[in-house]
């Protein structure tokens, strides 16, 4: 074995030794960096990891250049069937969809004022069915694995419900009625299609465009991709033109079969690295809460909102601080999870749409992921300072992203059901004066979901919107009370307000009540 071979095999073996400690190391200007859990490398660890920093470096630049490589998504060559991504297959088996029916779990509304035709609608929706291939995709099981499927063509006609005839007053409620009927009826996910069009009429020339989605073949930003190519088709058609919609270089289907089939040995690496990283950190304990039943199936829903005045000094503050309202109110929600549940570390979920390839960007599908954040405060941790290691988190988290394969592994690593953060940013408008149609889009609350049950921790939801910023914050009904969930919500208040006063007093200074 020549000397150079040595070195470098011994920079390996050096590099496993050290990651299997649970240490993060990466490069950066050609300089060797590593984040340690404290105390958990010893003097000698560190000296040895000095010697081998060349091999090291050279190592973690070989296997990035690799990564690199295989970047780059290609069309398959089509054919009727496509494996499952892995944030299809988490959600398949957290939702147990091999044993019952699932829903639609997602769906947006728009209100339509002007004269509407329904043929060219009709015709729009037939557009959208032949341009994205989620929308014929249904999932079977082969081998006892579930498989995309993906249909030549399918029927798929606009739902009418006539509400013309309904008291005004009364409108504004049946809308929201109606929307959650059409998202909560069963759906057997190995019979297409897996989405539905509704059309709720309310007058000759208002009426609301309704798409609900099942989750296999969406994702948050997929219902709104779908709301927008589907409108901007019917502008396009109405006016005699051609709709000129932004190109599609590849298929959620081709995203899928690339994942499994080109980048899953870096994504496995990934994953193993980070999963010692996660290792070790307690589950939070919550306060016990009043009035829970045990047997309780299904979700709550505690609404938060934070109103126009507050969003504005937070967009000041975060660009003060060189950061996103997103980031600020995360770091705010990570305080609040840790002040509440008196704790010095947590895991939390942050929900990302998973787009990180361009190529992707307008495809409909199941692209969001997970990234897990493992944060640590003291008694004397600030905003500021949380704000830092919140940040530096995340950038390691999304360095090292998995699209979501830890969360689809059997058993589920107990990190999978820590508290998550979803933020849904606003869409940008797609009409324009040329448009027939005075477009608007309608906010409605989320209906009651059944949710498994080793689903234990809470989830904030947020929505972007023009003004304010609203959502949920989700909880299972076995494990906290509604009660217990709105003092949550008020602290998370009070600490967001504490946030844009204080930023530099420590967090667990500030009242809780």
């Amino acid at each position: 074995m020549s000397f150079n071979e040595s070195h470098a095999k011994e920079g390996i073996r050096t590099l496993d030794y050290i990651r299997s400690k649970g240490v993060i190391l990466w490069t950066k200007n050609g300089r060797l960096h590593f984040r340690a859990p404290k105390g958990v490398l010893t003097p000698d660890d560190v000296e040895r990891l000095r010697d081998a920093s060349g091999q090291i470096i050279a190592t973690l630049e070989r296997l990035s250049k690799a990564a690199d490589a295989d970047t780059e998504i290609h069309p398959r060559v089509r054919f009727e069937r496509a494996p499952v991504s892995f944030s299809q297959l988490a959600y398949w088996n957290v939702a147990q969809l091999a044993r019952r029916p699932s829903v639609r779990h997602l769906a947006a509304a728009t209100r339509l004022q002007g004269q509407l035709d329904l043929g060219l609608l009709h015709q729009s929706l037939g557009r959208m069915i032949q341009r994205h291939e989620a929308l014929r995709t249904r999932v079977v099981v082969v081998d006892d694995m579930p498989v995309q499927h993906i249909d030549r063509e399918i029927e798929c006609q606009i739902r009418i419900i006539d509400l013309s005839a309904a008291p005004r007053a009364d409108q504004d409620h049946l809308i929201k009625s109606r929307v959650h009927q059409l998202m909560l009826e069963p759906v057997d996910v190995t019979k297409g299609p897996l989405f539905i069009v509704g059309l709720l009429k309310l007058a000759r020339d208002e009426h609301v465009l309704v798409v609900a989605m099942e989750h296999l073949i969406s994702d948050a930003k997929s219902v709104g991709i779908l709301m927008r190519d589907l409108l901007a088709a019917y502008v396009c058609l109405a006016n005699r033109e051609e709709p000129g919609l932004p190109s599609l270089p590849v298929q959620f289907a081709d995203y899928a079969t690339w994942l499994q089939d080109i980048y899953r040995p870096c994504i496995e690496r990934r994953a193993e690295e980070w999963t010692r990283h996660l290792h070790g950190c307690p589950t939070l304990e919550f306060p016990e809460a009043d009035a829970v039943d045990p047997s309780a199936g299904g979700w709550g829903a505690t609404p938060v909102e934070i109103p126009l005045h507050m969003k504005e000094r937070l967009l000041q503050w975060s660009r003060s601080k060189g950061t996103t309202v997103v980031m600020a109110v995360l770091v705010v929600y990570v305080a609040t999870l840790l002040c509440w549940c008196r704790a010095e570390q947590t895991v939390v979920r942050y929900q990302t749409d998973g787009r990180f390839n361009s190529k992707v960007q307008h495809a409909i599908g199941y692209f969001a992921t997970v990234l897990y954040l493992r944060v640590c405060v003291t008694d004397s941790t600030s905003f500021s300072e949380l704000l830092s290691r919140v940040t530096r988190e995340y950038c390691a988290a999304h360095e090292h992203a998995d699209f979501s394969y830890i969360d689809a592994q059997l058993p589920r690593l107990e990190s999978a059901s820590a508290p998550t953060f979803n933020w849904v940013p606003q869409s940008a408008s797609t009409f324009n004066a040329t448009s027939p149609l005075i477009c608007s889009p309608i906010e409605f609350p989320a209906p009651a979901l059944d949710g498994p049950k080793d689903e234990r921790d809470p989830a904030l939801l947020l929505y972007e919107g023009p003004s304010d910023i609203s959502g949920s914050l989700l909880f299972p009904r076995h494990r906290f009370s509604e009660a217990s969930m709105r003092q949550f919500v008020r602290t998370f208040m009070l600490l967001l307000g504490g946030l844009l006063r204080d930023e530099d007093r420590p967090i667990r200074g500030f009242p809780l009540q």
